[in-house]
């Protein structure tokens, strides 16, 4: 980024000449907070919601693996699954926030 200043001078002072300052401005950090957390226990082929904000504001998505499926922020827990489920959050970023580090919660079947 640029900025550039410019004095146009008056009666009693002669124009200044313009000066730049060019400086970098780098992409904020960001967080992920759940704001309504996965269960601890859920029982096989029942479904649960998760709800997430990240501290720039930019929408959470959520992904699942092992005994889960989602589809957004709609967790089923598999029937008769073995395993734990986890729920992934991400914030991928854009021009003005960093991608924030991946957050997961997990669940066991019941």
């Amino acid at each position: 980024m640029t900025v550039q200043a410019n004095q146009p001078g008056n009666a009693e002072y002669s124009v200044a000449p313009p000066i730049s300052q060019t400086f970098t401005v780098n992409q904020a950090s960001q967080t992920i907070t759940f704001t309504q957390n996965a269960p601890a226990v859920a029982p096989n082929n029942s479904s649960f919601t998760v709800a997430a904000t990240a501290s720039s504001g930019l929408p959470v998505s959520f992904g699942s693996s092992g005994a889960c499926t989602n589809v957004g922020a709609t967790f089923t827990m598999m029937t008769s699954s073995q395993g734990i489920c986890t729920v992934t959050a991400n914030q991928a970023g854009n021009a003005n926030y960093l991608a924030a580090p991946t957050v997961t919660q997990t669940t066991t079947p019941d």
